[in-house]
């Protein structure tokens, strides 16, 4: 019964979700994006070859999105990747991989799933469908890990991440983020510029207000679906 990241309700489990802070409000926003996106993405990848995709979720914590996908495809098979209580969260992630266990044997994907507790830089297998969501500000350089994946995504890309609420922003970075020790802010523009040097091709995108957050820094979220430019 410790909390957990996210309410997996949409999967037909019920799970006590963390209720300080604005975990729900921030869910809700981002299922409104992201789970048509991995939707639209595994269709699109299904359609394109009829071999087992590989899905692979960054910053997974209990690795809610990744499961969503897996039970989108039965040829697949999904790794989650978290540094656990290493990750600058502290405590709040030190079950998250035993609650990613526990749903893959509730879903009954069990012997399809894995969860490897390292640094996403760490991470180099290659990858039909990366999920990227909620993590890509947690660290000082988001253009190293956008390059590095683009070297192991034979696919997609679906990315979230909290930027600038004013999306026409000039372009911007900071690291370490404000009013923290660790991350980094970076405005869509930066994100944009960012995704183009590393070699992605943005194939749809959105922009939303995370309600739940108060600094102009953390309120704005955008969700992309993108593709390395060489296999688009």
């Amino acid at each position: 019964m410790r909390p957990w990241y996210h309410q997996f309700s949409t999967l037909g489990i019920r799970t006590p979700q963390f209720v300080s802070g604005n975990y729900r409000s921030n869910q809700l926003c981002k299922d409104e994006f992201v789970l048509p996106m991995i939707r639209e993405a595994m269709e699109k990848l299904s359609n394109e070859s009829s071999r087992s995709l590989h899905i692979v979720d960054l910053f997974a914590a209990d690795s809610y999105y990744g499961f969503h996908a897996l039970t989108m495809h039965e040829n697949s098979t999904l790794t989650a990747v978290d540094l656990l209580q290493n990750s600058g969260e502290g405590a709040k992630r030190t079950y998250v991989s035993e609650q990613a266990i526990l749903i893959s044997k509730l879903l009954g994907k069990e012997n399809k799933f894995r969860f490897l507790e390292m640094s996403v830089f760490d991470f180099n297998e290659n990858a039909d469908f990366i999920i990227n969501t909620g993590g890509l500000y947690h660290i000082e350089n988001p253009e190293l890990l956008l390059s590095q994946l683009n070297n192991i995504c034979r696919g997609i890309m679906v990315l979230q991440t909290v930027t600038h609420e004013d999306k026409n922003a000039k372009s911007f970075f900071e690291t370490p983020a404000p009013n923290w020790t660790r991350g980094s802010r970076f405005s869509v523009r930066y994100l944009h510029e960012t995704l183009k040097r590393t070699g992605w091709e943005i194939l749809d995108e959105r922009f939303s207000v995370l309600d739940g957050n108060t600094d102009p820094k953390d309120r704005g979220s955008i969700f992309m679906i993108c593709r390395p430019n060489s296999k688009s």
